[in-house]
């Protein structure tokens, strides 16, 4: 449907969003054990598209802010979202990227304890 996006962004959402279940489903933990997803490619149709095909609410993704960082994307999320204190120490953070071709892959990462924010 509209909702799930259409078009590239779409594709690549679901592409992500398989990865992101299948991670769930091989034991790993479930949406609610992870505080924010940071997502790649930075582009707000993909987090629209996203969020409806993982069915949580799109505060709980972030993108960074400059479409144009593509491969440090991530990073740069995970920077501001440290800086806005949308994270913190001890935080779950699911890392979420999808690309070209549609391949994707994810990463969980956990803040650590002694950051300095």
């Amino acid at each position: 449907g509209a909702a799930r996006g259409r078009g590239r962004e779409g594709r690549v959402a679901r592409a992500a969003g398989t990865v992101a279940l299948a991670w769930r489903a091989a034991g790993a933990g479930g949406m609610g054990d992870i505080d924010l997803i940071i997502a790649a490619p930075p582009h707000t149709g993909f987090v629209t598209a996203l969020a409806a095909h993982l069915a949580c609410p799109e505060e709980k993704i972030t993108v960074a802010r400059d479409s144009r960082v593509h491969t440090a994307a991530l990073i740069a999320a995970l920077h501001e979202a440290v800086a806005e204190k949308r994270v913190g120490p001890g935080s779950t953070v699911l890392l979420l990227a999808a690309g070209a071709g549609v391949t994707a892959g994810a990463a969980l990462y956990r803040v650590p304890s002694n950051l300095a924010g």
